[in-house]
C-alpha cells in the first residue's frame, strides 16, 4: 500500500512570496486581524513542509570555555565570574546513553570555541556514537577550520549548527569581534559545510542595538537563498552576566518590539 496523500481533498495552497518591501511591511504590522492572517499562512507552510511531528534532540553542552569576546554572550573569555568546565569523554557518553533511553533521534554536542576540544577527540566520540547507538550526530562548536570540519564529517557527523547572526556586516563586527588574524566569514563556512555533505543549521539574532527592519528583511532573503536545513531566530534580550552589553535593551534600533517581529522572535523551523 502506498503512502497516504496528506493533501488529498485539501484546497491547493499557493506560497506567500514576498519581496523585501513586503517583508518590511509585515515586520512592522501591528493590527491583530492582519497578524492572524500571517500566522495562518505560516501554520499552513509548517503543515505542508514538516507536518505535525516533533523531533526531539538531546543537547549536551560539552564545554563552556570559549576563546571569543562576543559582546552579547556570557561565555565570553573575559567573563571571570563564570565557573568553567569541560566534560570528559565518559561523561559525554553517559549523556548519549540517556538520549538513547529517552528515544531521541539526535544528539547535539555544543560548546564555546574551546581550543582544548581537539579535533581527533571529537572525531573519536562521533565514531563511537555512530558505532554504538542509532543516534544522528549534530555539532555546534563554533568557527572551526575546514580540515576539522571535514574530519568530523568523515567520522559520521550529520549536521552542523552555525548562526550567521546578521547579514549586516557592521552590526556583526560590533557584536562578534574577530580573533587576531582570523577574520572568518560564517557564510563561507556554511557553504563549505554544505559542500562537505553536512545538513546545515543557521539563523539570526533579533534585537541587536542598531538593527533595523531592513536588516531583518535582508536576513530573511539570505536564509531563503542559502536554505539551511535548520533555521533559528533568537531574540536578544538584555545581555547576561559580565558582558559589555549588560543592561542594554535589545530594542534593535528601529525595532519597536511590536507587530510581526514578536512572531519572528519565537520562530524556529526545521526541515527534516
Amino acid at each position: 500500500m502506498g503512502k497516504r496523500d496528506r493533501t488529498a481533498g485539501k484546497p491547493e495552497h499557493r506560497p506567500l512570496i514576498m519581496d523585501k518591501r513586503e517583508m518590511i511591511r509585515w515586520l512592522k504590522e501591528e493590527r491583530e486581524p492582519e497578524l492572524a492572517r500571517l500566522w495562518e499562512k505560516a501554520d499552513e507552510a509548517r503543515q505542508r513542509h514538516v507536518g505535525d511531528k516533533v523531533h526531539l534532540r538531546g543537547l549536551i553542552e560539552i564545554s563552556n570555555i570559549c576563546r571569543r569576546q562576543c559582546h552579547y554572550c556570557g561565555l565570553r573569555a573575559d567573563n571571570r565570574g563564570l565557573r568553567r568546565y569541560r566534560m570528559t569523554a565518559e561523561e559525554i557518553m553517559a549523556c548519549v546513553a540517556q538520549a538513547v533511553d529517552y528515544r531521541y533521534g539526535t544528539v547535539v554536542m555544543q560548546a564555546g570555541e574551546d581550543e582544548r576540544l581537539k579535533a581527533e577527540a571529537i572525531a573519536g566520540l562521533i565514531r563511537k556514537i555512530q558505532r554504538e547507538t542509532p543516534l544522528s550526530v549534530t555539532l555546534s562548536l563554533g568557527e572551526r577550520s575546514e580540515a576539522e570540519l571535514r574530519l568530523w564529517r568523515e567520522a559520521g557527523a550529520d549536521r552542523y549548527l552555525l548562526r550567521f547572526k546578521t547579514s549586516n556586516r557592521q552590526l556583526y563586527g560590533q557584536i562578534h569581534p574577530s580573533l587576531p588574524g582570523k577574520a572568518l566569514d560564517r557564510l563561507a563556512i556554511l557553504r563549505h559545510l554544505a559542500d562537505m555533505g553536512y545538513e546545515t543549521g543557521s539563523g539570526v539574532m533579533i534585537g541587536i542595538p542598531g538593527q533595523t527592519y531592513e536588516d531583518l528583511a535582508e536576513d530573511i532573503l539570505l536564509i531563503q537563498g542559502t536554505r539551511p536545513g535548520h533555521d533559528r531566530r533568537r531574540p536578544l534580550h538584555s545581555p547576561p552576566w559580565d558582558t559589555p552589553g549588560k543592561g542594554e535593551r535589545g530594542t534593535g534600533g528601529a525595532l519597536g518590539g511590536t507587530g510581526a517581529d514578536h512572531g519572528v522572535n519565537d520562530l524556529q523551523s526545521h526541515r527534516p
